[in-house]
């Protein structure tokens, strides 16, 4: 997600079976400006499940990961693993600044294609 300014809003839905494994992380570049910001200068993440209940993901981390195939280094800053329910399931992303974040669903990459209605 690339947020131009404050106040700005991303999201994305993704559908899930009951009981599957739902695996969300927050990454951003290992990179100057975006590794330099505090927690409070970041894009807060809301994941609401089907059934309305909302999760906040926490900004509890700054683990390295390198990814060889970009040769790009980052930053987890935070993860959430948990039992997914059945249907629709939304992320949300709002700005406080300008920034550039990433937020990946799932344990392994594979190719796909954005879906827009």
């Amino acid at each position: 997600a690339d947020f131009s300014k404050a106040k700005e809003t991303r999201a994305f839905r993704v559908g899930f079976k009951a009981g599957d494994q739902l695996s969300l992380q927050y990454l951003i570049v290992d990179r100057k400006p975006e590794s330099s910001l505090t927690t409070k200068q970041l894009p807060t993440l809301v994941l609401t499940f089907p059934s309305g209940k909302k999760l906040r993901m926490k900004l509890n981390e700054r683990t390295e990961f390198f990814e060889p195939f970009s040769q790009t280094p980052y930053l987890y800053l935070g993860r959430y693993s948990g039992v997914a329910e059945e249907g629709i399931h939304t992320i949300e992303v709002k700005s406080v600044r300008k920034v550039k974040i990433i937020i990946a669903v799932g344990n392994r990459e594979v190719r796909g294609s954005v879906l827009r209605d």
